[in-house]
Protein backbone atom coordinates (compact mmCIF):
# COMPACT_ATOMS: atom_id res chain seq x y z
CA UNK A 1 0.00 0.00 0.00
CA UNK A 2 2.81 2.43 0.82
CA UNK A 3 4.61 1.67 -2.45
CA UNK A 4 1.38 2.28 -4.43
CA UNK A 5 1.03 5.77 -2.91
CA UNK A 6 4.66 6.57 -3.68
CA UNK A 7 4.22 5.53 -7.32
CA UNK A 8 1.03 7.60 -7.65
CA UNK A 9 2.75 10.72 -6.31
CA UNK A 10 5.71 10.13 -8.60
CA UNK A 11 3.39 9.80 -11.65
CA UNK A 12 1.63 13.12 -11.02
CA UNK A 13 4.94 14.82 -10.36
CA UNK A 14 6.36 13.63 -13.65
CA UNK A 15 3.14 14.59 -15.48
CA UNK A 16 3.40 18.13 -14.09
CA UNK A 17 7.04 18.39 -15.17
CA UNK A 18 6.24 17.08 -18.67
CA UNK A 19 3.81 19.92 -19.24
CA UNK A 20 6.60 22.40 -18.50
CA UNK A 21 9.41 21.04 -20.76
CA UNK A 22 10.00 22.14 -24.40
CA UNK A 23 8.41 20.15 -27.22
CA UNK A 24 11.78 19.06 -28.64
CA UNK A 25 12.56 17.26 -25.42
CA UNK A 26 9.14 15.72 -25.05
CA UNK A 27 9.99 12.43 -26.73
CA UNK A 28 12.99 11.84 -24.56
CA UNK A 29 10.99 12.72 -21.45
CA UNK A 30 8.17 10.36 -22.41
CA UNK A 31 10.59 7.51 -22.97
CA UNK A 32 12.24 8.25 -19.63
CA UNK A 33 8.89 8.31 -17.85
CA UNK A 34 7.82 4.99 -19.42
CA UNK A 35 11.11 3.35 -18.44
CA UNK A 36 10.82 4.68 -14.92
CA UNK A 37 7.25 3.46 -14.52
CA UNK A 38 8.21 0.01 -15.83
CA UNK A 39 11.06 -0.11 -13.33
CA UNK A 40 8.77 0.90 -10.52
CA UNK A 41 6.23 -1.71 -11.58
CA UNK A 42 8.92 -4.37 -11.52
CA UNK A 43 10.04 -3.22 -8.08
CA UNK A 44 6.43 -3.26 -6.93
CA UNK A 45 5.94 -6.84 -8.11
CA UNK A 46 9.20 -7.91 -6.43
CA UNK A 47 8.20 -6.12 -3.23
CA UNK A 48 4.86 -7.89 -3.09
CA UNK A 49 6.15 -11.34 -3.99
CA UNK A 50 9.59 -11.55 -2.36
CA UNK A 51 11.61 -10.72 0.75
CA UNK A 52 10.51 -7.11 0.76
CA UNK A 53 6.89 -7.87 1.65
CA UNK A 54 5.69 -6.58 5.00
CA UNK A 55 5.10 -10.09 6.36
CA UNK A 56 8.61 -11.10 5.35
CA UNK A 57 10.05 -8.06 7.08
CA UNK A 58 8.19 -8.93 10.28
CA UNK A 59 9.42 -12.51 9.95
CA UNK A 60 12.94 -11.15 9.64
CA UNK A 61 12.40 -9.05 12.79
CA UNK A 62 11.11 -12.15 14.58
CA UNK A 63 14.20 -14.15 13.65
CA UNK A 64 16.39 -11.41 15.07
CA UNK A 65 14.43 -11.22 18.33
CA UNK A 66 14.64 -15.03 18.60
CA UNK A 67 18.40 -14.75 18.21
CA UNK A 68 18.59 -12.05 20.89
CA UNK A 69 16.46 -14.16 23.29
CA UNK A 70 18.65 -17.23 22.71
CA UNK A 71 21.81 -15.19 23.19
CA UNK A 72 20.47 -13.76 26.47
CA UNK A 73 19.53 -17.24 27.71
CA UNK A 74 23.05 -18.47 26.98
CA UNK A 75 24.55 -15.49 28.81
CA UNK A 76 22.33 -16.23 31.82
CA UNK A 77 23.45 -19.87 31.83
CA UNK A 78 27.10 -18.84 31.75
CA UNK A 79 26.48 -16.52 34.70
CA UNK A 80 24.63 -19.24 36.64
CA UNK A 81 27.36 -21.81 36.01
CA UNK A 82 30.01 -19.41 37.30
CA UNK A 83 27.99 -18.50 40.39
CA UNK A 84 27.14 -22.08 41.34
CA UNK A 85 30.73 -23.21 40.80
CA UNK A 86 32.01 -20.48 43.14
CA UNK A 87 29.31 -20.61 45.83
CA UNK A 88 27.69 -24.01 45.35
CA UNK A 89 24.11 -24.31 44.12
CA UNK A 90 22.99 -24.70 47.75
CA UNK A 91 23.85 -21.08 48.54
CA UNK A 92 22.56 -19.52 45.31
CA UNK A 93 19.09 -18.18 46.14
CA UNK A 94 16.80 -15.31 45.10
CA UNK A 95 18.60 -12.67 47.16
CA UNK A 96 19.55 -10.27 44.36
CA UNK A 97 18.05 -6.75 44.33
CA UNK A 98 14.27 -7.08 44.10
CA UNK A 99 12.75 -5.92 40.82
CA UNK A 100 10.02 -3.31 41.34
CA UNK A 101 8.13 -2.96 38.07
CA UNK A 102 7.13 0.59 39.02
CA UNK A 103 10.79 1.51 38.49
CA UNK A 104 10.50 0.53 34.80
CA UNK A 105 7.58 2.74 33.72
CA UNK A 106 9.92 4.58 31.33
CA UNK A 107 11.27 1.34 29.87
CA UNK A 108 8.42 -0.10 27.81
CA UNK A 109 10.54 -2.93 26.43
CA UNK A 110 11.49 -4.12 29.93
CA UNK A 111 7.84 -4.22 30.96
CA UNK A 112 6.94 -6.06 27.75
CA UNK A 113 9.57 -8.67 28.52
CA UNK A 114 8.51 -9.10 32.14
CA UNK A 115 4.94 -9.52 30.93
CA UNK A 116 6.03 -12.13 28.40
CA UNK A 117 7.85 -13.92 31.23
CA UNK A 118 4.56 -14.13 33.12
CA UNK A 119 4.94 -11.20 35.51
CA UNK A 120 2.22 -8.61 34.99
CA UNK A 121 2.49 -5.48 37.08
CA UNK A 122 -0.74 -5.96 39.02
CA UNK A 123 -0.16 -9.34 40.70
CA UNK A 124 3.61 -9.59 40.32
CA UNK A 125 4.91 -6.08 40.94
CA UNK A 126 7.89 -7.33 42.96
CA UNK A 127 10.06 -10.04 41.42
CA UNK A 128 12.66 -12.01 43.38
CA UNK A 129 15.68 -13.22 41.48
CA UNK A 130 19.21 -14.58 41.41
CA UNK A 131 20.16 -12.13 38.65
CA UNK A 132 18.53 -9.75 36.16
CA UNK A 133 20.12 -8.12 33.11
CA UNK A 134 18.97 -5.71 30.42
CA UNK A 135 18.63 -3.92 28.17
CA UNK A 136 21.58 -5.41 26.32
CA UNK A 137 22.28 -4.41 22.70
CA UNK A 138 24.79 -5.21 20.00
CA UNK A 139 27.21 -2.56 18.69
CA UNK A 140 25.60 0.05 16.44
CA UNK A 141 27.66 -0.93 13.39
CA UNK A 142 25.94 -4.35 13.29
CA UNK A 143 22.58 -2.92 12.07
CA UNK A 144 20.87 -4.24 15.23
CA UNK A 145 20.63 -1.03 17.22
CA UNK A 146 16.83 -1.35 17.23
CA UNK A 147 16.98 -4.65 19.18
CA UNK A 148 17.32 -5.29 22.93
CA UNK A 149 17.63 -8.39 25.10
CA UNK A 150 16.85 -9.14 28.75
CA UNK A 151 17.23 -12.14 31.04
CA UNK A 152 15.96 -13.16 34.48
CA UNK A 153 17.37 -16.00 36.63
CA UNK A 154 15.33 -17.43 39.51
CA UNK A 155 15.73 -20.36 41.86
CA UNK A 156 12.46 -22.26 41.92
CA UNK A 157 13.12 -25.41 44.01
CA UNK A 158 15.71 -27.33 45.93
CA UNK A 159 15.41 -30.83 47.28
CA UNK A 160 17.15 -33.13 49.69
CA UNK A 161 16.81 -36.83 50.52
CA UNK A 162 15.08 -37.34 53.86
CA UNK A 163 13.95 -40.13 56.13
CA UNK A 164 10.31 -39.73 57.17
CA UNK A 165 9.90 -40.08 60.93
CA UNK A 166 6.58 -41.01 62.46
CA UNK A 167 5.17 -41.01 65.96
CA UNK A 168 4.28 -44.63 65.28
CA UNK A 169 7.96 -45.54 65.16
CA UNK A 170 9.63 -46.94 68.25
CA UNK A 171 13.16 -46.22 69.35
CA UNK A 172 14.49 -49.42 67.82
CA UNK A 173 13.38 -48.33 64.35
CA UNK A 174 15.99 -45.55 64.17
CA UNK A 175 19.24 -46.40 65.87
CA UNK A 176 22.67 -44.85 65.46
CA UNK A 177 26.08 -46.19 66.51
CA UNK A 178 24.50 -48.84 68.73
CA UNK A 179 27.01 -49.61 71.49
CA UNK A 180 29.74 -47.62 69.78
CA UNK A 181 33.02 -48.06 71.65
CA UNK A 182 34.33 -45.06 73.58
CA UNK A 183 37.82 -45.92 72.32
CA UNK A 184 39.02 -46.24 68.78
CA UNK A 185 41.10 -49.05 67.33
CA UNK A 186 44.25 -47.50 68.81
CA UNK A 187 42.89 -47.17 72.33
CA UNK A 188 42.32 -43.41 72.12
CA UNK A 189 39.36 -42.21 74.16
CA UNK A 190 36.67 -40.21 72.40
CA UNK A 191 33.86 -38.07 73.84
CA UNK A 192 35.94 -37.89 77.00
CA UNK A 193 35.60 -34.23 77.95
CA UNK A 194 33.24 -32.65 75.41
CA UNK A 195 30.92 -33.35 72.52
CA UNK A 196 28.64 -31.70 69.99
CA UNK A 197 25.67 -33.33 68.32
CA UNK A 198 23.90 -31.87 65.29
CA UNK A 199 20.54 -32.80 63.77
CA UNK A 200 18.80 -31.32 60.75
CA UNK A 201 15.08 -32.09 60.64
CA UNK A 202 11.60 -30.85 59.78
CA UNK A 203 9.57 -30.99 63.01
CA UNK A 204 5.90 -30.22 63.62
CA UNK A 205 6.11 -28.85 67.17
CA UNK A 206 2.32 -28.86 67.59
CA UNK A 207 2.37 -32.68 67.61
CA UNK A 208 5.37 -33.05 69.93
CA UNK A 209 3.79 -32.76 73.40
CA UNK A 210 5.41 -35.44 75.54
CA UNK A 211 7.53 -36.71 72.63
CA UNK A 212 11.29 -37.26 72.48
CA UNK A 213 13.45 -35.68 69.79
CA UNK A 214 16.51 -37.82 70.50
CA UNK A 215 18.18 -39.79 73.26
CA UNK A 216 21.90 -40.34 73.66
CA UNK A 217 23.27 -42.67 76.30
CA UNK A 218 26.34 -44.49 77.57
CA UNK A 219 26.76 -47.71 79.48
CA UNK A 220 29.78 -48.17 81.72
CA UNK A 221 30.81 -49.96 84.86
CA UNK A 222 29.28 -47.18 86.94
CA UNK A 223 25.89 -47.29 85.33
CA UNK A 224 24.00 -45.50 82.60
CA UNK A 225 24.24 -41.86 81.52
CA UNK A 226 21.42 -40.47 79.42
CA UNK A 227 20.94 -37.15 77.68
CA UNK A 228 17.50 -36.54 76.24
CA UNK A 229 15.90 -33.72 74.29
CA UNK A 230 12.13 -33.84 74.48
CA UNK A 231 8.98 -31.70 74.54
CA UNK A 232 6.90 -31.38 77.68
CA UNK A 233 3.10 -31.39 77.78
CA UNK A 234 3.02 -27.67 76.98
CA UNK A 235 5.08 -28.26 73.85
CA UNK A 236 8.21 -26.56 75.26
CA UNK A 237 11.63 -27.99 74.52
CA UNK A 238 13.38 -29.59 77.51
CA UNK A 239 16.94 -30.85 77.89
CA UNK A 240 17.23 -33.61 80.49
CA UNK A 241 20.31 -35.35 81.86
CA UNK A 242 20.55 -38.39 84.12
CA UNK A 243 23.86 -39.05 85.83
CA UNK A 244 25.38 -42.53 85.60
CA UNK A 245 26.67 -42.26 89.18
CA UNK A 246 23.11 -42.20 90.46
CA UNK A 247 21.72 -45.02 88.35
CA UNK A 248 19.23 -46.70 88.65
CA UNK A 249 17.42 -44.24 90.90
CA UNK A 250 19.13 -41.48 89.00
CA UNK A 251 19.72 -37.82 89.59
CA UNK A 252 17.91 -35.99 86.83
CA UNK A 253 18.74 -32.41 85.89
CA UNK A 254 16.82 -30.53 83.25
CA UNK A 255 16.19 -27.07 81.87
CA UNK A 256 13.37 -25.77 79.75
CA UNK A 257 13.83 -23.63 76.63
CA UNK A 258 10.38 -22.13 75.92
CA UNK A 259 11.85 -19.42 73.66
CA UNK A 260 12.94 -21.98 71.07
CA UNK A 261 10.35 -22.43 68.33
CA UNK A 262 10.32 -24.94 65.48
CA UNK A 263 8.72 -24.07 62.13
CA UNK A 264 7.15 -27.15 60.56
CA UNK A 265 7.43 -25.69 57.04
CA UNK A 266 11.19 -25.25 57.21
CA UNK A 267 14.07 -27.47 58.32
CA UNK A 268 15.44 -26.81 61.78
CA UNK A 269 19.14 -26.82 62.56
CA UNK A 270 19.59 -28.34 66.05
CA UNK A 271 22.95 -28.50 67.84
CA UNK A 272 23.66 -29.64 71.41
CA UNK A 273 27.12 -28.89 72.83
CA UNK A 274 28.82 -29.67 76.15
CA UNK A 275 32.21 -29.40 77.85
CA UNK A 276 33.21 -30.48 81.35
CA UNK A 277 35.34 -27.39 82.05
CA UNK A 278 32.37 -25.18 82.88
CA UNK A 279 29.73 -27.95 82.86
CA UNK A 280 27.62 -25.99 80.37
CA UNK A 281 25.12 -27.69 78.09
CA UNK A 282 23.91 -25.45 75.24
CA UNK A 283 21.00 -26.15 72.89
CA UNK A 284 20.90 -24.23 69.59
CA UNK A 285 17.90 -24.24 67.27
CA UNK A 286 18.23 -22.12 64.12
CA UNK A 287 20.90 -20.00 65.83
CA UNK A 288 18.71 -19.27 68.86
CA UNK A 289 19.96 -20.95 72.01
CA UNK A 290 19.37 -21.69 75.66
CA UNK A 291 21.68 -23.35 78.17
CA UNK A 292 21.96 -24.95 81.59
CA UNK A 293 24.70 -26.17 83.94
CA UNK A 294 25.04 -29.95 84.21
CA UNK A 295 27.81 -31.95 85.82
CA UNK A 296 27.76 -34.63 83.16
CA UNK A 297 29.95 -37.67 83.72
CA UNK A 298 30.97 -38.74 80.24
CA UNK A 299 31.68 -42.36 79.58
CA UNK A 300 34.91 -44.02 80.62
CA UNK A 301 37.24 -45.82 78.27
CA UNK A 302 35.17 -49.00 78.29
CA UNK A 303 31.83 -47.28 77.72
CA UNK A 304 29.39 -48.11 74.97
CA UNK A 305 27.42 -45.32 73.31
CA UNK A 306 24.11 -45.38 71.55
CA UNK A 307 21.93 -42.76 69.99
CA UNK A 308 18.30 -42.97 68.94
CA UNK A 309 15.94 -40.66 67.11
CA UNK A 310 12.66 -40.22 68.93
CA UNK A 311 9.03 -40.48 67.97
CA UNK A 312 7.94 -37.37 66.13
CA UNK A 313 6.20 -36.41 62.92
CA UNK A 314 8.67 -34.96 60.48
CA UNK A 315 11.74 -35.62 58.36
CA UNK A 316 15.37 -36.27 59.19
CA UNK A 317 18.03 -34.97 56.81
CA UNK A 318 21.41 -35.12 58.56
CA UNK A 319 23.18 -36.14 61.80
CA UNK A 320 26.74 -35.31 62.87
CA UNK A 321 28.79 -35.91 66.01
CA UNK A 322 31.98 -34.09 67.08
CA UNK A 323 34.56 -34.95 69.67
CA UNK A 324 34.62 -31.36 70.91
CA UNK A 325 32.41 -28.45 71.96
CA UNK A 326 31.51 -26.21 69.02
CA UNK A 327 31.59 -22.46 69.52
CA UNK A 328 28.58 -20.26 68.62
CA UNK A 329 30.35 -19.06 65.46
CA UNK A 330 31.08 -22.64 64.43
CA UNK A 331 27.45 -23.59 64.98
CA UNK A 332 26.33 -20.75 62.70
CA UNK A 333 28.84 -21.82 60.07
CA UNK A 334 27.46 -25.35 60.02
CA UNK A 335 23.98 -24.42 58.80
CA UNK A 336 25.02 -24.49 55.12
CA UNK A 337 27.79 -27.03 55.50
CA UNK A 338 27.72 -30.45 53.89
CA UNK A 339 28.45 -33.48 56.06
CA UNK A 340 32.13 -34.01 55.29
CA UNK A 341 33.09 -30.35 54.73
CA UNK A 342 32.81 -29.42 58.37
CA UNK A 343 34.60 -26.25 59.42
CA UNK A 344 35.83 -28.29 62.38
CA UNK A 345 36.48 -31.41 60.37
CA UNK A 346 39.38 -32.65 62.50
CA UNK A 347 36.96 -33.29 65.38
CA UNK A 348 34.15 -34.72 63.26
CA UNK A 349 33.53 -38.36 64.15
CA UNK A 350 30.29 -39.29 62.45
CA UNK A 351 28.25 -37.82 59.61
CA UNK A 352 25.10 -39.23 58.05
CA UNK A 353 23.24 -37.90 55.04
CA UNK A 354 20.55 -40.18 53.71
CA UNK A 355 21.24 -40.34 50.01
CA UNK A 356 22.42 -43.97 49.80
CA UNK A 357 21.63 -47.11 51.76
CA UNK A 358 22.09 -50.85 51.68
CA UNK A 359 19.92 -53.68 52.92
CA UNK A 360 21.39 -55.95 55.59
CA UNK A 361 19.71 -59.35 55.72
CA UNK A 362 21.23 -60.22 59.09
CA UNK A 363 19.61 -57.22 60.78
CA UNK A 364 16.65 -56.95 58.38
CA UNK A 365 17.33 -53.24 58.17
CA UNK A 366 18.47 -50.45 55.85
CA UNK A 367 21.98 -49.29 56.73
CA UNK A 368 23.48 -45.84 56.07
CA UNK A 369 27.25 -45.57 56.14
CA UNK A 370 29.26 -43.00 58.06
CA UNK A 371 30.54 -40.49 55.49
CA UNK A 372 33.59 -39.46 57.52
CA UNK A 373 36.78 -41.23 56.46
CA UNK A 374 39.11 -41.43 59.45
CA UNK A 375 42.69 -42.64 59.60
CA UNK A 376 41.87 -44.39 62.84
CA UNK A 377 38.72 -46.39 63.35
CA UNK A 378 36.25 -45.38 66.01
CA UNK A 379 33.80 -48.18 65.45
CA UNK A 380 36.10 -51.20 65.25
CA UNK A 381 33.92 -52.79 62.57
CA UNK A 382 31.05 -55.03 63.64
CA UNK A 383 28.45 -52.85 61.86
CA UNK A 384 28.84 -50.09 64.39
CA UNK A 385 28.71 -46.41 63.52
CA UNK A 386 25.93 -47.06 61.06
CA UNK A 387 22.50 -45.57 61.07
CA UNK A 388 19.84 -48.17 60.49
CA UNK A 389 16.11 -48.06 59.96
CA UNK A 390 13.37 -50.61 59.38
CA UNK A 391 13.44 -51.95 55.80
CA UNK A 392 10.19 -50.31 54.71
CA UNK A 393 11.32 -46.82 55.69
CA UNK A 394 12.45 -45.63 52.28
CA UNK A 395 14.15 -42.33 51.57
CA UNK A 396 11.96 -39.54 50.16
CA UNK A 397 12.76 -36.30 48.36
CA UNK A 398 11.78 -33.21 50.34
CA UNK A 399 11.21 -30.30 47.95
CA UNK A 400 11.24 -26.67 49.00
CA UNK A 401 9.68 -24.08 46.70
CA UNK A 402 10.98 -20.52 46.50
CA UNK A 403 8.83 -17.41 46.26
CA UNK A 404 9.29 -15.79 42.85
CA UNK A 405 7.11 -12.68 43.06
CA UNK A 406 4.49 -10.82 45.10
CA UNK A 407 2.15 -7.86 44.86
CA UNK A 408 3.07 -6.26 48.19
CA UNK A 409 6.75 -7.20 48.69
CA UNK A 410 5.98 -9.13 51.86
CA UNK A 411 9.44 -9.99 53.15
CA UNK A 412 8.10 -13.16 54.80
CA UNK A 413 7.78 -14.64 51.34
CA UNK A 414 11.56 -14.68 51.15
CA UNK A 415 11.84 -16.68 54.35
CA UNK A 416 14.01 -19.72 53.86
CA UNK A 417 16.47 -21.74 55.87
CA UNK A 418 18.92 -23.80 53.86
CA UNK A 419 19.98 -26.00 56.78
CA UNK A 420 18.42 -28.97 55.01
CA UNK A 421 21.62 -29.20 52.93
CA UNK A 422 19.90 -29.88 49.57
CA UNK A 423 21.60 -32.10 47.04
CA UNK A 424 19.70 -30.72 44.04
CA UNK A 425 18.59 -27.25 42.93
CA UNK A 426 16.44 -26.21 39.97
CA UNK A 427 16.68 -22.75 38.39
CA UNK A 428 14.54 -21.01 35.80
CA UNK A 429 16.13 -18.86 33.11
CA UNK A 430 13.75 -16.46 31.35
CA UNK A 431 15.05 -14.44 28.40
CA UNK A 432 13.54 -11.97 25.96
CA UNK A 433 14.39 -10.23 22.69
CA UNK A 434 12.59 -7.07 21.53
CA UNK A 435 12.74 -5.56 18.03
CA UNK A 436 11.00 -3.17 15.60
CA UNK A 437 7.26 -3.29 14.86
CA UNK A 438 6.54 -4.59 18.38
CA UNK A 439 8.18 -7.93 17.63
CA UNK A 440 9.14 -9.86 20.76
CA UNK A 441 10.47 -13.36 21.48
CA UNK A 442 11.17 -15.25 24.68
CA UNK A 443 12.67 -18.46 26.04
CA UNK A 444 12.13 -20.36 29.29
CA UNK A 445 14.88 -22.81 30.28
CA UNK A 446 14.94 -25.06 33.36
CA UNK A 447 18.38 -26.02 34.70
CA UNK A 448 19.13 -28.55 37.43
CA UNK A 449 22.33 -28.88 39.48
CA UNK A 450 23.02 -32.19 41.26
CA UNK A 451 25.43 -33.07 44.03
CA UNK A 452 26.79 -31.26 47.05
CA UNK A 453 30.12 -30.10 45.74
CA UNK A 454 29.85 -30.67 42.01
CA UNK A 455 28.52 -28.48 39.23
CA UNK A 456 26.77 -31.26 37.35
CA UNK A 457 24.30 -29.45 35.15
CA UNK A 458 21.27 -30.77 33.32
CA UNK A 459 18.92 -28.85 31.03
CA UNK A 460 15.54 -30.20 32.08
CA UNK A 461 13.64 -28.49 29.31
CA UNK A 462 13.25 -25.41 27.16
CA UNK A 463 10.30 -23.74 25.46
CA UNK A 464 9.56 -20.56 23.54
CA UNK A 465 7.39 -17.95 25.18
Amino acid sequence: MQLHIIMKKLFFSLKFKLNRIPSDGMAIAIVTMISLMMTLSTVSIYYLTSGFSESTLISSFKKQTNYFAESAADQALIYLNEKTSLEGHINVINDNDIIDQEDYTDNINALKCLGLMGYDNSEHRYIYNVDYSGPDTFPEDTDTEDYESYYLVQKITQSTPVIPISQNNNFDDNRLFLKMDNTNAYGQTILETAFSLEINAWIDQSTMMGKTLFRMGTKSESGKTTLRLYFDRNGDLVAQFQDANFWPTGRMNSFKAPSIIFDKDYPSHIVVTYNDLDNKLVVYVNNRYDHGSFDIVLGSSNSKYDFRIGQFNGYLTMIRLWNDELTPDEVIGLSNDYVTNSIVNSDLLLAFHFDENSFDKQYNALFYENKVDHDVGICNGRNRCKFHTVPNLEVEEKVTYFSLSSSDNNIDELKFSSSSIPNASVFKILSCGVGPNDTISGIERLVKYDGFNSINQTILGERKL
